[in-house]
């Protein structure tokens, strides 16, 4: 059906055009001049870009072009998505640094507990030596 419809509008559209045609140059009078007279120069300007313009160089510049900022697109949004990542990372890293630093600080600081009684007991002992000049004596 449609395209049926679409031959009867082609038909009648050309057989308006000839009976346009004939009657203007039969009654010479013309319609719509102004607007075929400009239309008429957009074709002229079209048709000499056309024939002095090297076409295929244009099209493989503008392509490349086209691609290169493409390019330039999806390596930006690429180096964003990274840097917010990094961000997150690095914030994460810092939290949890912060949270556990206690157990980072170096030994002997007074914020870092003994972590097991058998720790406790042996630096306790080590002071103690430390202290005597000389060492007590084991019994067996």
């Amino acid at each position: 059906m449609y395209y049926f419809i679409a031959e009867v509008a082609s038909i009648v559209l050309f057989t308006g055009f000839i009976a346009l045609v004939s009657y203007e140059q039969r009654t010479g009078r013309f319609f719509l001049v102004s607007a075929r007279a400009s239309f008429d120069k957009k074709i002229e300007k079209g048709l000499y870009v056309y024939r002095h313009v090297d076409v295929p160089a244009f099209l493989k510049d503008t392509t490349g072009m086209f691609f290169g900022n493409g390019l330039h697109i999806i390596a930006s949004i690429a180096l964003r998505a990274v840097r917010f990542i990094e961000r997150h990372l690095s914030n994460s890293v810092h939290m949890l640094q912060t949270k556990f630093s206690m157990y980072n600080a170096p030994s002997g600081h007074p914020d870092v507990p003994s972590k097991s009684p058998f720790i406790q007991s042996i630096s306790g002992y080590k002071k103690e030596l430390k202290k005597e000049k000389h060492p007590p004596e084991l019994s067996s």
